[in-house]
């Protein structure tokens, strides 16, 4: 059977989760009275809620057939991840392998450990959050994709705005218009990484349906 939320309750989640009078909230409320009750592929498909919601409402909703669902798809975030996806493959096998309990939580956390120390930024962080033994694996590791993402466009920007600063290329640009420049390159990749995360979730839970 196909888990569903209400109206009344994803209404009743969003008022607990969002900020009143900011704009993802009085869209989110508005969009989610459009339905009596909601699944997962509705709230995927659903137009009007963002990325960052569709992540949110379905992995915090218990909308997934089932537990080992929620660990598959911390998998599938760290496998599709496109500059480290290769070097996360370990720990996605790894979890994978303890979904089926053919490894016990000291050889998960053993291979975990593996990652600790390796120079690529990011790479334990992501790996850590597909090991979570919860069902949050799979919202904390689109979370962590996402700010990682974000935080990586946004060293290069910056770093691009101070060789053109120190070779007088943007004297004219002021501090608000440069940090008004790094904030609209972090939001872009991490929206990038949040809708390439919705796609792997849409994927996986139509070929189940």
């Amino acid at each position: 059977m196909i888990k569903t939320i209400t109206k009344e309750a994803l209404i009743s989640f969003i008022e607990e989760n969002y900020l009143e009078g900011e704009p993802e909230y009085d869209n989110a409320l508005k969009t989610a009275a459009l339905r009596d009750t909601w699944s997962a592929l509705n709230i995927l498909h659903e137009d009007w809620f963002n990325a960052d919601d569709k992540l949110f409402f379905v992995l915090e909703n218990d909308l997934l057939p089932t537990d080992e669902a929620y660990h598959e798809i911390a998998c599938r975030f760290c496998e599709n991840e496109p500059s480290l996806g290769e070097l996360l493959v370990g720990i996605a096998e790894a979890k994978r392998a303890w979904a089926k309990k053919e490894i016990n939580d000291k050889e998960l956390d053993e291979k975990l450990n593996r990652y600790l120390g390796q120079k690529k930024e990011y790479l334990f962080l992501i790996a850590g959050s597909c090991s979570f033994k919860s069902k949050d694996a799979a919202r904390e590791t689109a979370r962590v994709i996402a700010a990682s993402a974000a935080d990586r466009v946004k060293k290069q920007v910056e770093s691009a705005l101070a060789l053109a600063l120190e070779n007088k290329e943007t004297v004219y640009l002021t501090d608000y218009v440069r940090a008004a420049a790094v904030t609209a390159a972090e939001t872009a990749a991490a929206n990038i990484a949040r809708e390439r995360n919705v796609k792997i979730l849409t994927e996986y839970l139509e070929s189940l349906y």
